[in-house]
C-alpha cells in the first residue's frame, strides 16, 4: 500500500461509523422492545386474557441481552484487532490467524452471554418464560436483520451506479461515500447480523426443547424429574458439543502450516474434526443415560437405547452435507460457478436466470435428505427425536460463527487495497476474502435449515399447547386448503415490502453520494474525504423507521387468522408459511452465492480476467446475487423466526 498511515485512516473511519451505526440501531431496537410488548399487552386485555409479568420481564431481558451482545461484540473486537493489524499487513497468513482468534472469543461470547440468560430465566421464572426470552432476542434479530442487509446492500449498488455514472470514479474509491458506506454495512450485516441470527438458531432449538417438554409437563403428563431429565439431555449435548468445538479451535488456530492457502483452511479442517470428536462424545453422553417416557424403537441392528444418538448424528451429518452442497454448488473451484462466469460473456440476464435454476437445484439433495432423516428420527424415537435432530444439527453453529467472522473484515481490507491499486497485497487477500466468503455462506445455509428444524420443533410445542388434535384436521376442508395457501403468500409478501424498500434506499443513497461530489469542497479532486457521518446518519435508521409498521401489521396477521378463524387454520397457515419462506430462503441464498463467486472467479483472472465484457456482465448480475444472499435469503430466515415465536405467544389470547 501507499503506507500503512492510509489504511489506519480508512478503517477508523469506517469503524467509527459503525460503533455509531450500532449506537443508533440499539435505541431504535430498546423503543421497539416496548412498543412490541405494549401491541401485546393491549391484545391481551382486549380479549380476556393475562399477561404474565415474569413473562414481560423475560422478553426485555432477551432482548436487551441481545443488544448487549451486538453493541459490545465488534467494538471489543477491533480493540484487539487493531493493535496487530497493520504491523501483519504484509504476512497475510498471520492476519488470517488474528482475525481466526479473535472470532473464536467473538463467538464465545455471542453464544455464551445469551445461553446463561436463557438458563437464569429458565431457572427463576419457568418454562414458558424462555419463550418470551426467545421473542426478545427475535425482535431484535429481525430489525438488525433486514435493517444491516438493507443498509450494506443499499450502499454497495449505490456505489456501483456511481462509478457508472462518473467515470473518473470506480466502486472502491475514497471519493465514493456509498462505497466507505457499504463496508460500514459489511460489518452490520455479514459481521454481526447473519451471526446474530446463528445464535439466536442455537439458543431456539434449546428453547424449543424446553417448551414441548414443559407443555407435557405442564398438563400433568410427566413428572418433574423426567421433563428435567428430558431437557437435561439435549442440553448436555449442546454445551458439551459447544466446548469441544472451541477447544479444537484453539488447537487448529496454534497448528504452524507452512503454506499460505494451508493456513487459511483451518476453520473448515477444524469443522470437520470438531463433528467427529462429538460424534464420539454423543455417543458416550446416550450409552450412560436412559430417557423416559420417550417411545423408541432399534435402528440398524442397534439398542433402542442408542436411538437418541442415531438422531443427533443425522443433525450434525446433516450440517456436513450442507457444508458440501454449499461448496459443490457455489465454490468457484467445482462447475456450476464456471458455468455462470462463461455465460456470462452473452449477457447478464443469462446469467441471473442459471443462477436462479442453480438455487432451485439446491434444495433437492438437502430437504430429501433432511425428510429422510425427519421420518427415522419419529420412528426410532416419537417426536421429542425430530428435536434431537436439530440440536445435533445446531451444535455447529457457534463455530460457524467462529469461522466466517473474518469476512467483513477481509472484505473491507479487500476494498482498501483496490482503492490503494496495490495488485500484490491484493492477491492474498483476494484468497483470504473467497475463503472467509465461502465460510459465511455456509453459516448463511445452515441459518436457513436451522430454521427450518426450529419452526419444525416448535410447530409441534404448538399443536401440544393449543390441544389441537391433529388427527382430526381435514386437509381437503376448503378453508384449511385456503389458509395453506395464505400461509404460503405470507413470505411473498414480506418479500415484496424488502424488495420496495430496498429499490428507494439505493436511489436515495445514490442521489446522496452524488450531492457529496457536488457540494463538499475538493472532494472530486480527492484531496479530502466524504461525509460518511452524515451518509449513515440519513440512511442507517430510516430504513427501519419506514418498515415499522409494515412489519409490526404482518407480525399480528397469525392473530388475527387464529382468533376470528380458529386455531386449526392457524396450524395449516403455520405449515404453509414454514414450507414456502423455507424454499425461498435456501433458493435465493445459494443463487445469490453462486453469483457472487462467478464475479469472483472472473475477477482472479480466469475467462479473461476484469478487462473484458464478461467480468462487466458478472459484475451486474452480481448486485441482484448479492440483494438474493445478504438481504432476502436472511432476512426470510429472520421474519420466520419472529412468526414461529408470535403464532406460539398468541395461543392463550386465540383459545
Amino acid at each position: 500500500m501507499e503506507g500503512k498511515e492510509l489504511f489506519n485512516n480508512i478503517i477508523n473511519l469506517i469503524r467509527e461509523n459503525f460503533i455509531y451505526l450500532l449506537r443508533r440501531y440499539f435505541i431504535f431496537s430498546s423503543l421497539l422492545l416496548v412498543a412490541f410488548m405494549v401491541i401485546l399487552v393491549v391484545l391481551s386485555f382486549l380479549f380476556g386474557a393475562s399477561v404474565v409479568l415474569t413473562n414481560v420481564i423475560s422478553f426485555f431481558i432477551g432482548g436487551l441481552l441481545t443488544i448487549f451482545c451486538a453493541y459490545f461484540a465488534f467494538p471489543i473486537a477491533f480493540k484487539f484487532v487493531e493493535r496487530k493489524e497493520i504491523s501483519l499487513l504484509d504476512n497475510s497468513s498471520k492476519l488470517f490467524d488474528l482475525y481466526y482468534a479473535v472470532g473464536i472469543f467473538f463467538s464465545i461470547f455471542l453464544t455464551v452471554t445469551p445461553l446463561l440468560g436463557l438458563f437464569i430465566v429458565l431457572f427463576i421464572y419457568g418454562a414458558m418464560s424462555t419463550l418470551y426470552y426467545l421473542m426478545g432476542m427475535a425482535i431484535v434479530s429481525f430489525f438488525l436483520q433486514v435493517g444491516g442487509g438493507l443498509f450494506a446492500k443499499g450502499a454497495d449498488i449505490s456505489s456501483e451506479l456511481l462509478a457508472r455514472e462518473e467515470a473518473d470514479i470506480n466502486v472502491n474509491d475514497l471519493r465514493n461515500v456509498s462505497s466507505l458506506a457499504d463496508k460500514v454495512g459489511d460489518f452490520l450485516n455479514s459481521g454481526l447480523a447473519i451471526n446474530i441470527n446463528l445464535i439466536e438458531a442455537f439458543i431456539g432449538m434449546f428453547v424449543a426443547v424446553i417448551i414441548y417438554v414443559g407443555a407435557y409437563f405442564i398438563t400433568d403428563v410427566i413428572n418433574i424429574n423426567d421433563a428435567l431429565m428430558l431437557v437435561y439431555y439435549p442440553v448436555v449435548i449442546g454445551i458439551g458439543s459447544l466446548v469441544i468445538a472451541f477447544l479444537i479451535s484453539f488447537v487448529f488456530l496454534f497448528l504452524k502450516r507452512e503454506q499460505f492457502m494451508a493456513t487459511i483452511l483451518k476453520p473448515l479442517h477444524a469443522t470437520y474434526f470438531s463433528l467427529l470428536v462429538i460424534a464420539i462424545f454423543v455417543f458416550f453422553v446416550t450409552k450412560a443415560n436412559t430417557l423416559p417416557l420417550i417411545t423408541t424403537s432399534s435402528f440398524l441392528g442397534l439398542s433402542s437405547q442408542m436411538s437418541p444418538f442415531v438422531c443427533i448424528i443425522m443433525g450434525v451429518i446433516f450440517s456436513i452435507i450442507i457444508g458440501a452442497i454449499t461448496d459443490i454448488y457455489t465454490s468457484d473451484s467445482h462447475k456450476q460457478v464456471k458455468d455462470n462466469a462463461y455465460l456470462s460473456q452473452y449477457s447478464t440476464v443469462l446469467s441471473i436466470i442459471n443462477a436462479i435454476s442453480v438455487g432451485m437445484r439446491t434444495t433437492y439433495i438437502p430437504i430429501i435428505i433432511a425428510a429422510v432423516f425427519v421420518f427415522i428420527a419419529y420412528k426410532i424415537s416419537d417426536y421429542y427425536g425430530i428435536i434431537l435432530v436439530g440440536i445435533g444439527f445446531v451444535s455447529m453453529l457457534p463455530l460457524m460463527v467462529a469461522s466466517s467472522f473474518s469476512a467483513p473484515f477481509l472484505d473491507t481490507l479487500k476494498g482498501i487495497a483496490s482503492m490503494d491499486k496495490n495488485e500484490t497485497q491484493l492477491r492474498d487477500i483476494q484468497y483470504m476474502n473467497s475463503t472467509g466468503n465461502a465460510l459465511a455462506a455456509v453459516g448463511k445455509h445452515a441459518s436457513s435449515y436451522a430454521v427450518l428444524f426450529m419452526a419444525f420443533s416448535f410447530f409441534l410445542s404448538f399443536v401440544q399447547i393449543s390441544g389441537i388434535n391433529y388427527n382430526s384436521i381435514p386437509l381437503f376442508h376448503p378453508v384449511i386448503m385456503l389458509s395453506l395457501f395464505l400461509g404460503g403468500l405470507f413470505p411473498y409478501i414480506f418479500v415484496s415490502v424488502i424488495m420496495r424498500a430496498l429499490s428507494y434506499t439505493v436511489t436515495a443513497m445514490f442521489d446522496e453520494a452524488k450531492i457529496q461530489l457536488q457540494e463538499i469542497p475538493y472532494l472530486r479532486q480527492g484531496k479530502t474525504t466524504p461525509d460518511l457521518r452524515r451518509f449513515v446518519r440519513l440512511y442507517g435508521i430510516n430504513i427501519l423507521k419506514d418498515l415499522m409498521l409494515p412489519s409490526l401489521a404482518v407480525f399480528f396477521l397469525p392473530f388475527i387468522i387464529g382468533r376470528f378463524l380458529s386455531v386449526e387454520v392457524l396450524a395449516a397457515f403455520f405449515v404453509g408459511c414454514i414450507m414456502v419462506s423455507t424454499f425461498l430462503s435456501i433458493s435465493y441464498t445459494n443463487s445469490g452465492v453462486l453469483l457472487d463467486n462467478a464475479k469472483n472467479y472472473i475477477e482472479k483472472g480466469f475467462m479473461g480476467g476484469k478487462d473484458t465484457k464478461r467480468y462487466v456482465n458478472a459484475t451486474e448480475a452480481d448486485l441482484y446475487g448479492d440483494c438474493m444472499k445478504d438481504v432476502l435469503g436472511p432476512s426470510i430466515n429472520a421474519f420466520l423466526k419472529v412468526v414461529i415465536l408470535i403464532t406460539i405467544i398468541f395461543v392463550p389470547i386465540i383459545s
